[in-house]
């Protein structure tokens, strides 16, 4: 029946389908400003109001306006943060002399009193279209950055099936293989990472097809949130220049695309007189790369890539080694054969970053983009082998990143997954402690749900499903503690040793082993400090200390009495004896 029909008949099918699919799943999702969504949300706004990126108290309010149309500003997990945000830009409209701040949570304020976001304003400009449509149709604002995402999505399947006449079955897979990974889980965030996936996408299919100036230019508007694809980008130069013979005049031409790289700077230089906030403000440092992070960007069980492509990444590594041999053995090589020292360099950049277990969704949100290279890669190595070989890898490799996304869908709420471990991280804690230590940032927050990484957190301790302490953290500053925990320290050098920036810990799986106190015996000695830890996240959380203010009245209880009732029960819960 189908032969019968034009092929454009069923690519079209098969694209409204796909739509269809897509915004039926995501139709019911909960609006919320996941990562930096409150910088990429006023910067919309300032773009939709007034077609600036200049943020002026009159976007949030009518940002405000339009998200209490839809629900209460209460329910906003995130309304402390929205508030201060107004707050600070109202300061220079204020008639007490209480000093201005220049800066608020990502928001700078410039010599002449503008207020912009410290990331570049691609991506909100790029929202505005679904942010008129929300407001056209009234729909709640947040909602506008999901159909963006979406929209990517199907812009991205409607070049594959029609950039040619016969379909490129290649490309298919590709986007099969992007969609199910940790792409999936931000469709609905509103953040840079999903557009920058599709435009990465975009870029590498023109680059198949030899359309040479849409590959350029896709990456080049790539770099402009992701400022690392800058050295992918000059691997497409690479790669273009060796299509041409590495002829000079005919790559003349491509070399205006490459300003594009420099509009962040400029834009940046231009408001505040420096090329990059987020450098100036001291959230990148050289001291924080290290060898665990940028392995652990691939391989780390809570967060790392491994989790979103499955095993696309372990055949991957079998591929590189199989055509390292073939080089050295022919003395032969082409520009592809430089991807793992472009994946390399990207990792080493970001790995810089002082918060390495920011908010996400399952996945690092750098590792979610820097697949896409890796993918392509993955099948251009395949081409040298017979499809009786690709297949039943290309099968398992897809099994297997459908299998993680049913384990984890389940833990994929909103940018918190970064407080948890996840289900194969917490199985081999659980079962074998030594196998796992991440760069302390990773357990630290994920255990004890602390973002101090000092000395101060010291030390960390993680209990298994039988409420046993099986593993541990402590501070390199800090070892003399485990005596309180009856623990003997064995010489430093038999511990493994991870470093996260200046901060120095060790790791301690052996302690029911070497401890002179029970399980039972730590709770004990932790209880006090832990239900003190819980009442501190209950503060935190607004619409949390809202609902526990309202059952201390209905429980006609102190306020204090009723937080540390219910911590004591959560601890408890988590601790059952």
């Amino acid at each position: 029946m189908f032969n019968k029909l034009p092929g454009w008949v069923v690519k079209s099918v098969v694209l409204l389908l796909f739509t269809l699919g897509l915004f039926r799943y995501y139709s019911n999702t909960e609006p919320y400003a996941t990562g930096d969504g409150i910088e990429y949300i006023l910067t919309t706004e300032a773009w939709y109001n007034h077609g600036t990126p200049t943020i002026k108290p009159v976007d949030f309010n009518s940002f405000k306006a339009d998200f209490i149309a839809h629900q209460s500003w209460e329910s906003n997990y995130k309304a402390a943060a929205f508030d201060e945000v107004e707050r600070f830009l109202k300061e220079d409209q204020s008639m007490e002399k209480a000093p201005i701040r220049k800066e608020f949570g990502g928001f700078y304020r410039n010599k002449n009193g503008g207020v912009y976001g410290y990331h570049f304003v691609f991506y909100s400009l790029l929202n505005v279209p679904a942010r008129c449509m929300t407001d056209l149709f009234n729909i709640h604002p947040i909602q506008a950055f999901k159909y963006t995402n979406l929209a990517c999505w199907i812009l991205l399947l409607i070049l594959i099936l029609f950039i040619r006449k016969p379909l490129g079955f290649d490309e298919v897979l590709l986007f099969l293989a992007a969609f199910l990974s940790a792409a999936f889980y931000y469709n609905t965030w509103t953040h840079p990472e999903l557009t920058t996936v599709v435009l990465l996408m975009a870029s590498f299919i023109f680059l198949k097809h030899e359309r040479f100036h849409l590959a350029i230019l896709t990456c080049a508007l790539a770099t402009l949130q992701n400022q690392p694809l800058v050295f992918l980008l000059l691997w497409m130069y690479v790669y273009v220049w060796s299509k041409l013979r590495y002829a000079i005049k005919p790559m003349l031409p491509f070399g205006l695309y490459g300003v594009i790289v420099f509009i962040p700077s400029l834009y940046f230089y231009s408001l505040f007189g420096t090329t990059s906030l987020i450098k100036d403000a001291g959230f990148l440092a050289a001291e924080n790369i290290s060898m665990t992070r940028v392995v652990g960007f691939y391989f780390d069980l809570n967060q790392g890539m491994i989790l979103s492509i499955g095993l696309f990444l372990l055949v991957y590594m079998a591929l590189l080694v199989y055509r390292w041999v073939i080089m050295i053995k022919n003395r032969l090589w082409d520009p592809w054969d430089l991807i793992p020292l472009i994946l390399v360099s990207m990792t080493v950049l970001v790995s810089a970053m002082n918060n390495w277990n920011h908010g996400m969704a399952i996945v690092n949100r750098y590792a979610v983009w820097i697949a896409v290279p890796l993918l392509f890669h993955v099948f251009h190595l395949m081409h040298d082998f017979s499809m009786r070989f690709r297949i039943p890898l290309l099968v398992s490799a897809y099994i297997s990143q459908g299998i993680l996304l049913s384990v984890h869908l389940p833990f994929n709420q909103f940018d918190w997954s970064n407080l948890q471990h996840m289900p194969i991280a917490k199985w081999v804690l659980n079962h074998h402690p030594s196998w796992y230590n991440p760069d302390p940032q990773i357990f630290i927050a994920r255990t004890n749900r602390l973002f101090d990484f000092t000395k101060n957190s010291s030390p960390v301790l993680y209990f298994n499903q039988n409420n046993q302490l099986v593993k541990l953290a402590v501070h390199l500053e800090n070892v003399d503690t485990l005596s309180t925990f009856g623990y003997k320290m064995n010489t430093l050098r038999s511990y493994p040793m991870v470093k996260s920036g200046r901060e120095r810990w060790i790791y301690i799986n052996n302690f029911k082993q070497r401890s002179t106190k029970s399980s039972v015996e730590l709770l004990r000695i932790i209880e006090n400090s832990e239900v003190q830890r819980i009442i501190s996240e209950m503060r935190a959380n607004p619409q949390w200390i809202k609902e526990i203010t309202l059952k201390a009245e209905r429980n006609h209880m102190d306020l204090e009495e009723q937080l540390l009732l219910d911590a004591r029960y959560i601890f408890n819960e988590n601790h059952p004896r």
